[in-house]
Order: C-alpha cells, then structure tokens, then sequence
C-alpha cells in the first residue's frame, strides 16, 4: 500500500494508530514554532531552533505573553508524548522538520530541554489557583462553531464541571451522568491569568482562558481552529468563533 502524507489532528490520527490505518508520514499542522513577531497561528513566540542557547531561550520565554508561554508548553509536551510512536516506524513532519528513527533521540534532547526551561519561567512568572467547581455557560454562538468543547457547554450538556490543579497544570474534569456515567477530563497549563487547553475531540483546536476576579473567561483561538479545519469539511464561520464566549463560576459543591 502506497503510503501518504495527511493532515490529521492528533485524537483522530490515535484512532487511526490503533486500528492500523494510519500512514507512515503524518503532517501534524499545528506544531509550528516561529520566530518572535511572526503573525501566523501557531505559539507564534518562540522559536523551536535546536541552536538557541538556553540562556536565550529563558530570556525570551520570561518576557513572552502569558498565553503563548502556556500554548507553547502545551504543545511541546503533546510533541514528546508522539516521540515513542517514532521508534515503531513512525515520521513525524512538522512544518519546520521532519522526526524519524535517525534524529528522534536529538528531537526528544531538546524538547525535553525546552520543556524544563519552560517550567523554570513558569514558576519564576507564577499563575493563579483556579481549582475548583464551576458552573460554565456559553453564548450562542459557541453552539455553532462546531469545537465540541464550547459546543456541549451551550447546549447544556456539559455545564457543571470542576478543575483540578497540579502546579501550573491542571485538568478540567466533565463528568456525563446516563446508564454509562463518563468523565472526560481536558488537560492544560495556566501561567499567570492566562490558560491554554485543547478541545478534548481535536486538539488541533485551542482555548484560550484568562482568570478574572468572578471566574474563568474562555474565548476559542480563532486563527488556529480555522487553519485546521480543512475547507471541505465545511469550517465554522469565522464571526460565530469570534463571538463565542464562555464563562465560568465559581460554585459551592
């Protein structure tokens, strides 16, 4: 079988791992790491270049925005977590490199010294506590963007959640009551105000959240998302992702 290059979210391209459908060479999309000032998508902050010396690459994660710190961590923890895939056969293309048997020892070097200077710049800037109980609610439009997360909220389906926090991450838990009670749980990273977390069906789509003194404001990442859908699969309008808005409160249990 002739083996192609695809886009694929990552939930998608696990489902496709495990019934053995999935190509050899994948294009994980959204793992583009560029230059400071670049205006494309993606944690656009930080460069993802292995001869950036670390002194340099903690200056820069210290003066950064809050959430492309938080998204660059994310998404550098979410690339090591497909490493292991590699020394099976898999190839990993990311826009800026390709990871395959031959280099992925050094690939997981630096990631993995980019993940713990990362860390060190997170706790240097601290971030909020935030776990708890909430009561999320969403406005209309979040109905129609077709990202599950924001999707379930404004129908109701997924309004009473918690937060559960280790340090600077933490994982936003859903519980689902039926005949098969399911809780799915979002992981994420919050410094400082600002949180970065994944739409638990695809995480090529992103969240942005920022802490405020009545709760939690959760808007999508409009750019990113709409990069990631593919034009056939008739992608949500951009104003319904721009006026979508979540909001979450504090609660007693």
């Amino acid at each position: 079988m002739a083996h192609s290059k695809v886009t694929v979210g990552l939930l998608l391209a696990v489902s496709l791992l495990t019934t053995g459908l999935i190509p050899e060479k994948i294009v994980l999309a959204n793992h583009r790491y560029t230059a400071m000032g670049d205006q494309t998508f993606q944690p656009a902050s930080l460069p993802l270049k292995a001869d950036v010396l670390a002194s340099t690459l903690l200056e820069e994660a210290l003066q950064v925005s809050a959430e492309d710190l938080a998204e660059s961590y994310l998404r550098i923890s979410q690339l090591l977590n497909w490493l292991p895939l590699v020394a099976s056969g898999l190839t990993i293309q990311t826009s800026d490199m390709q990871i395959n048997p031959g280099n992925v020892d050094e690939v997981k070097a630096e990631l993995t010294s980019r993940v713990a200077t990362y860390e060190t710049a997170i706790n240097h800037r601290g971030y909020k506590s935030i776990g708890g109980f909430y009561k999320a609610t969403a406005t209309s439009s979040c109905g129609r963007t077709k990202v599950a997360w924001a999707s379930t909220i404004a129908t109701g389906e997924a309004g009473q959640i918690s937060i559960v926090q280790n340090g600077f991450h933490f994982q936003i838990v859903h519980r689902f009551e039926g005949e098969k009670p399911l809780e799915v749980k979002v992981p994420g990273i919050i410094v400082e105000t600002k949180m970065s977390f994944m739409d638990p069906m695809n995480s090529d789509f992103g969240f942005t959240g920022t802490v405020t003194p009545d709760g939690i404001t959760v808007i999508p990442n409009t750019a990113r998302n709409l990069a990631a859908w593919p034009d056939w699969a008739n992608p949500p309008l951009r104003e319904d992702l721009d006026a979508c808005v979540v909001t979450l409160r504090p609660v007693e249990k």
